[in-house]
Order: C-alpha cells, then sequence, then structure tokens
C-alpha cells in the first residue's frame, strides 16, 4: 500500500513522495537491555520500550518507508513516464508526526534529484 506525501513538478520532471510499509523493520531499539543505566532509569526504560512495542503489536503504529521517485515525462514517453531519479529511508514510525514526514519528503526529494544529476554526469562521458 502507498499513501502520497506529495506530488510536484519542476519543470519536465514529475515528482512524487509516499510511503510504504516496511515489511522487515528493524525493532531492535525496543528491546535494549540498559544494564549499563542506573537502576532507576533502566526501569523506566524498559516499561518505555514495552508499551511503545505493545502499541506496535496492537497495531497502534507501524513502520514505513518514505519513497522518492522522480519521473520525466517527454513526447515519446508522455503516457508511462520513465523513472530517473529514486530514493528512500525506511524503518520510520508511522506516527512520527507531519512535520517529521515532511522534512523526509523533502530530503528524499534532494537524494533523488543528486542521484539524476550523477546520472547526468555518467550519460555526458559516453
Amino acid at each position: 500500500m502507498k499513501d502520497t506525501l506529495l506530488q510536484r513538478t519542476q519543470g519536465p520532471l514529475l515528482i512524487h513522495v509516499y510511503t510504504k510499509i516496511d515489511e522487515d523493520p528493524d525493532i531492535s531499539y525496543l528491546q535494549q537491555d540498559y544494564k549499563a543505566e542506573p537502576p532507576e532509569d533502566r526501569q523506566r526504560y524498559l516499561a518505555q520500550d514495552k508499551a511503545r512495542l505493545d502499541a506496535h503489536y496492537r497495531g497502534d503504529w507501524h513502520y514505513v518507508g518514505v519513497c522518492c521517485d522522480i519521473s520525466i515525462k517527454t513526447e515519446t514517453n508522455w503516457a508511462v513516464p520513465t523513472v530517473i531519479g529514486r530514493s528512500s529511508v525506511w524503518g520510520v514510525e508511522s506516527d512520527s508526526g507531519e512535520d517529521y514526514f515532511k522534512e523526509l519528503a523533502e530530503e528524499q526529494i534532494a537524494e533523488a534529484l543528486a542521484d539524476i544529476e550523477r546520472m547526468k554526469k555518467a550519460l555526458a562521458t559516453i
């Protein structure tokens, strides 16, 4: 399932940023033992992690990837534009908040545009 965060154009480029369910997230950061922490902190951290994990297992939140595809529309591929730049970040908690998702979206756009610039340089050598 994909949920669109934003779509916009930039000249001939079509920018699509969306979230996608992370099917294999790393939840190890919520399963730490905190043995190096003072006992009162350790108990608090363990309780916080357990509550967060319980909420995850109940389905209150899940992990997603924030993905960006940048396509280019030309006279010959207008119906199905070619993806020429792509980036993503995974393991994002779905309840992270709108501002954080906007920040990640902009970061992924910048990375995908940088990918396009690298491709242009590589193609110039052909």
